[in-house]
């Protein structure tokens, strides 16, 4: 019984309080904007939010940690070229494949961030899809929610949760599979290096390249497939390298 509540307590912690939090203050800034009248475009009032979320997240995580004993291994910049080269190789892998999956309607997300850059501008749209979202995004995908699925589990349930319940956080069909593919290889990172850094970064170059890149290479008359090859094998190899700096130290 007693192990059943530590566990609870744990979930309650991790899980339950920080989704609440965002929960919170998302709705309490779409509620400001609603009754101050404001027509902001979504993908303002989610960068809004994710910043507000963040001055509340970021100290309960640090808590979390220091309550549970979680640690970080260092963090070192020579990986960042391997972090990087998956991030844009696995974006566009995506991107690519899920082309092939018939669209229920119109992407609300893809309309309103191209939206929010001819209302406002380039900038101020990249700094919420390419810094504030994947942060706070991996704070509470690979932060709070695969620390705590690991301290009352495993590594693979981890995983596993963290890619399920990331991909039920997007909306239509095409974006529930990509976020469950980015999910499980952001999850498989944080369980290599065990350091949401790379996370954070690895999330920032998806969202980049998907932002800049993907609209662009659309448009390239070049045979899809080849492509495609190219990423995989620059996926394949970066893996590969990155994983000879690690040893499986973590146990599953």
């Amino acid at each position: 019984m007693k192990r059943i509540k530590n566990k609870l307590k744990i979930i309650i912690d991790g899980i339950l309080i920080p989704y609440v939090v965002f929960v919170l203050v998302t709705f309490v800034v779409a509620n400001v904007c609603k009754n101050i009248n404001a027509d902001m475009n979504i993908i303002l009032i989610q960068g809004i939010s994710n910043v507000l979320s963040l001055f509340v997240l970021v100290p309960v995580y640090i808590a979390f940690k220091n309550k549970y004993s979680v640690t970080f291994d260092s963090f070192e910049i020579n990986k960042l070229i391997y972090i990087i080269a998956i991030g844009f190789s696995l974006c566009i892998m995506c991107n690519m494949l899920v082309e092939y999956i018939p669209k229920e309607s119109v992407n609300v997300v893809s309309e309103n961030v191209y939206k929010l850059t001819e209302e406002l501008n380039v900038y101020v749209t990249l700094f919420i899809i390419c810094i504030v979202v994947p942060l706070t995004e991996e704070m509470i995908f690979r932060g709070f929610f695969y620390d705590t699925v690991k301290l009352i589990s495993n590594s693979i349930i981890a995983i596993l949760f963290t890619s399920i319940s990331f991909a039920l956080a997007h909306s239509d069909l095409q974006q529930v599979i990509y976020a469950f593919v980015a999910g499980l290889f952001l999850a498989y990172i944080k369980y290599k290096t065990n350091n949401i850094i790379y996370t954070v970064i690895m999330h920032c170059v998806m969202n980049l390249t998907a932002y800049i890149f993907i609209p662009t290479m659309f448009n390239v008359n070049t045979e899809k497939i080849y492509i495609l090859f190219i990423m995989f094998i620059m996926l394949l190899m970066s893996i590969v390298r990155l994983n000879l700096f690690y040893n499986n130290k973590n146990t599953i």
